[in-house]
C-alpha cells in the first residue's frame, strides 16, 4: 500500500514495478530490458539508493522468489550499499559470506574483510562474528588470542551474544585459565535480563536466550562451575528448546 493505495507486486521479484495489460501500452524483450536497466540497472541504484535498499529488505524478508539470479542482484546491491556506508548492507553482506546459502558459497575471509570495516567500527555483533571466524580456524589457523580480545571488545560495545561467548571463554581455557566457576556467574547474572528482552521481543533475543539456557543446561549436566544437577539441566534444555 501507499498513497495511491493498493500497489501491484512482481510475484517473481516482488518489487512494485507492474504496468497491467489493460494499460495500453504494448513491450517487447528489447523494450523491456532498456526499462529494467533504467529502474533497477547499476547507474539508477547509483543515484537511487533507497531502491537498492527497498529489493534487498524485501529479498531478506522472503518476498522475493530466492533463487540464483535474484540473490546475485541481492548481492550486488548489499556491496554497492556498503561502498556507500551503510552498514545494515555491509553486515546481511559479511553474514551471508560466512553462512554461504544454495546460491551462494561460503568466503569466510571476504566475510571477515567485511565484519571489520569501518561500517561496523564498534558493532558488538560483527566483532562477535569476527571472533567466532578467528577461533574456528577457517580463516587458516586458529587465533584464540584475537578472538578473545574480539569477545572482549564486542560485550564492552554492549552484545549479548558477546558477552555469552566471552564466558565460553572460561569454560574451555581459552587464552585465559579455565573458570567455570566464573562462567557460570557470568550466565546466571545476564539470565534475568536475557529472559525480559526474550518475553518482551523476538527474533534474535530468542536466540540469544536459548544459547544461554542451552549453555546454563550443559553446566547444570557436567557439574562445571555449579552442583551437578539432571533436573536443573533438563530444565534449562527445555528452555531452550521452547525458545528455539
Amino acid at each position: 500500500n501507499d498513497e495511491n493505495g493498493v500497489t501491484a507486486i512482481c510475484p517473481e521479484c516482488g518489487m512494485d514495478s507492474l504496468v497491467g495489460d489493460a494499460s495500453g501500452f504494448t513491450f517487447d524483450h528489447d523494450t523491456l530490458r532498456e526499462i529494467n536497466l533504467t529502474f533497477y540497472g547499476e547507474d539508477y541504484m547509483e543515484h537511487h539508493p533507497e531502491a537498492a535498499e527497498a529489493y534487498c529488505e524485501r529479498y531478506k524478508n522472503g518476498k522475493i522468489t530466492h533463487k540464483k539470479a535474484n540473490e546475485e542482484l541481492y548481492i550486488q546491491y548489499l556491496a554497492h550499499l556498503s561502498r556507500l556506508g551503510n552498514s545494515v548492507a555491509t553486515y546481511d553482506l559479511a553474514s551471508l559470506l560466512e553462512f554461504g546459502s544454495e546460491y551462494t558459497e561460503k568466503d569466510p575471509e571476504t566475510a571477515f574483510s567485511y565484519y571489520m570495516s569501518k561500517n561496523l567500527e564498534g558493532d558488538g555483533q560483527a566483532l562477535t562474528r569476527m571472533g567466532v571466524l578467528l577461533e574456528s580456524g577457517v580463516l587458516g589457523k586458529d587465533d584464540p588470542k584475537g578472538a578473545f580480545e574480539c569477545y572482549s571488545k564486542a560485550m564492552a560495545f554492549g552484545s549479548a551474544n558477546g558477552l555469552l561467548h566471552f564466558a565460553d571463554c572460561y569454560v574451555k581455557g581459552m587464552f585465559i585459565e579455565k573458570n567455570p566457576l566464573l562462567a557460570y556467574q557470568i550466565y546466571s547474572n545476564f539470565y534475568t535480563d536475557s529472559y525480559s528482552r526474550f518475553i518482551a521481543t523476538s527474533g534474535k533475543e530468542s536466540i540469544v536466550f536459548a544459547s544461554l539456557c542451552y549453555r546454563m543446561g550443559k553446566m547444570y549436566e557436567l557439574g562445571l562451575g555449579v552442583s551437578q544437577s539432571d533436573y536443573n539441566a533438563i530444565h534449562f534444555y527445555l528452555m531452550a528448546d521452547t525458545a528455539f
